[in-house]
C-alpha cells in the first residue's frame, strides 16, 4: 500500500475571522497548545457526585437530551424559576460530549472562550474567570492563551478547563437534581400539555418539550471485525500496534496523533487530495444578530457557503512522526465494504487493509428522529425554534433559524435564549 508524502492546504481561508493572533488575521494557534494534559480535576465537584438523581414527574418543561444544550437551556430555566426536567439516559450530563472528546485523546478546544456552556445573561461564572481561578494548575502556554483572551483574542481552551466549567454549571444551577437517569421513547399531546414515554415505563408530564438530542456518529456498514468506532474508547486501549484511521477532519487527526503519541504505527487515509484537517468554525459576522439574521431571510446565499477552517496546528507534529517512519499518508482513499471485508478505494482501485484496527472518523449526523412525536411538526423550525405548539428544539436542527452555527457552543445558546423567551410567554399566557 503505497504512501503519499504529506500535503496540507496552505491557501488562505474564506474567513476573516477578526480574532486571530497579533500577526496575522487568520487564526493559526501553534502546535504546542496539543500538547496540554488532560485529567486535571479543575472543580470541586466530581462526577460521580453529579450523576442523575431526579425520578419522573410531572413539570413544566421536559428537557429530552442532558448534552451541552440541554446543560445551557436547564441553567437559564433555573434562573427564571421554571421547573424542568432533562431526561437523558447518561449517568451525568454531558457525557456523550466527554466520553467522544476523551475516546480520541483530544486535549484542547477551538471555540474561544466567551463560548462556554450555561447562562451568559445571569451572573454565573464564566469559562475565563474560572480559568483564572485555576491559574495555579495551568501550563504556562495555557496561561497565555488566558492572558490574550483576557485582551480580547481568540484563545484555545484546554478541555480541563472546559470540563471543569461544565462540572461548576451542573452543580452550581442542581441540575443533576433534575437529571432522569432514563429515555424518553415517545412524547404525545395529553391534556393540553405532553406525555413522554420513558424506556423504564414510567411516564412525565409536561407543559412544553424541548428536544436537545444533538448528533449521532456515521455508521460504517461492514461485518469486519477490524472496525471499531472512533468514540468508542476501544481505539486508545486496544494492544493493537498497526492503526489505519480513515478520515480528514479534526477527529481523524486528533485521533492518530493520539495514537502516534501511544507508540502505535498509524496510516491516515482520505478522501481529498490535500490533508485540510477541517474543523466546525464560522466567520465572526455569525454570531452576531445582524449576521444571523441575514442567514436567516436568505440562507442559501453564497456568502454563507462557507467552506471549514484549516487546522494548521497538526501539521508540524505529523511531520515529524511521517519523518521517523511511524505515519504514513494516503490520499484519494475510501474505506469500503467487500463482501463483509473493509477495503480501500482509491481512484477506483480496491486495495486490500494489513492493519490490526480501522477507524473510520466521518463526524456527525443530527439525531433527528430520536424522539417519535405525537404532535404536528413543520418542515423546520420557525424563529423561536419552535417544531410545534410548545415543542422547541435546540442544536443542530436549528440551523436554518440561527445558521451554521447551530452545531456549536454558540449556536446552542443563540438557540437556547429563543427558547426561553417562547417558553415564558407560552406558560405565562
Amino acid at each position: 500500500m503505497p504512501s503519499t508524502q504529506l500535503t496540507m492546504s496552505t491557501s488562505p481561508s474564506k474567513r476573516d475571522f477578526r480574532c486571530g493572533s497579533a500577526l496575522s488575521d487568520r487564526f493559526v494557534p501553534p502546535s504546542y497548545l496539543l500538547d496540554s494534559p488532560r485529567g486535571r480535576r479543575l472543580s470541586v465537584a466530581s462526577w460521580p457526585e453529579l450523576e442523575g438523581k431526579a425520578t419522573p414527574r410531572d413539570t413544566d418543561v421536559l428537557i429530552v437530551g442532558g448534552g451541552l444544550a440541554g446543560v445551557s437551556l436547564g441553567s437559564h430555566l433555573f434562573h427564571l424559576g421554571i421547573d424542568f426536567l432533562l431526561v437523558d439516559p447518561a449517568r451525568h450530563l454531558g457525557r456523550r460530549f466527554l466520553q467522544r472528546t476523551g475516546a480520541i485523546g483530544q486535549t484542547t478546544l477551538r471555540s474561544p472562550y466567551a463560548h462556554y456552556v450555561g447562562c451568559q445573561s445571569s451572573s454565573d461564572l464564566d469559562m475565563l474567570d474560572f480559568a483564572k481561578l485555576h491559574w495555579h494548575v495551568l501550563e504556562d502556554y495555557e496561561r497565555d492563551q488566558v492572558r490574550l483572551a483576557t485582551a480580547g483574542l481568540r484563545a484555545i481552551v484546554p478541555m480541563d478547563v472546559f470540563e471543569g466549567h461544565l462540572r461548576h454549571t451542573v452543580a452550581a444551577h442542581g441540575l443533576d437534581g433534575r437529571h432522569v437517569v432514563d429515555r424518553v421513547e415517545s412524547v404525545d399531546e395529553s391534556g393540553g400539555g405532553f406525555a413522554a414515554a420513558l424506556s423504564s415505563g414510567r411516564n412525565v408530564r409536561a407543559r412544553a418539550v424541548v428536544l436537545a438530542t444533538g448528533e449521532g456518529t456515521s455508521a460504517v456498514q461492514t461485518g469486519d471485525p477490524r472496525v471499531v468506532r472512533w468514540d468508542d474508547d476501544a481505539a486508545l486501549s486496544s494492544e493493537a500496534e498497526r492503526v489505519l484511521v480513515v478520515g480528514g477532519g479534526q477527529s481523524a487527526a486528533t485521533l492518530a496523533l493520539a495514537l502516534l503519541r501511544r507508540g502505535k504505527r498509524v496510516t491516515l487515509a482520505y478522501p481529498a487530495d490535500e490533508l485540510h484537517f477541517q474543523c466546525l468554525d464560522f466567520t465572526a459576522d455569525l454570531f452576531e444578530p445582524s449576521g444571523r439574521l441575514a442567514y436567516a431571510d436568505h440562507p442559501e446565499d453564497p456568502r454563507f457557503d462557507f467552506a471549514p477552517s484549516v487546522i494548521h496546528e497538526f501539521r508540524h507534529k505529523l511531520e515529524v512522526y511521517e519523518a521517523r517512519g511511524r505515519l504514513d499518508i494516503l490520499n484519494r482513499a475510501r474505506l469500503v465494504d467487500a463482501g463483509g471485508v473493509a477495503c480501500l478505494d482509491r481512484d477506483g482501485r480496491r486495495e486490500g487493509i494489513d492493519h490490526d484496527m480501522i477507524v473510520p472518523c466521518f463526524g456527525l449526523v443530527p439525531e433527528a428522529d430520536v424522539v417519535g412525536l405525537g404532535v404536528t411538526v413543520g418542515t423546520g423550525p420557525r424563529r423561536n425554534c419552535e417544531l410545534g405548539r410548545r415543542v422547541y428544539t435546540v442544536g443542530p436542527l436549528c440551523k436554518r433559524v440561527v445558521g451554521p452555527i447551530a452545531r456549536a457552543i454558540e449556536g446552542q445558546r443563540v438557540a437556547v435564549d429563543r427558547v426561553v423567551a417562547s417558553i415564558v410567554g407560552d406558560l405565562d399566557a
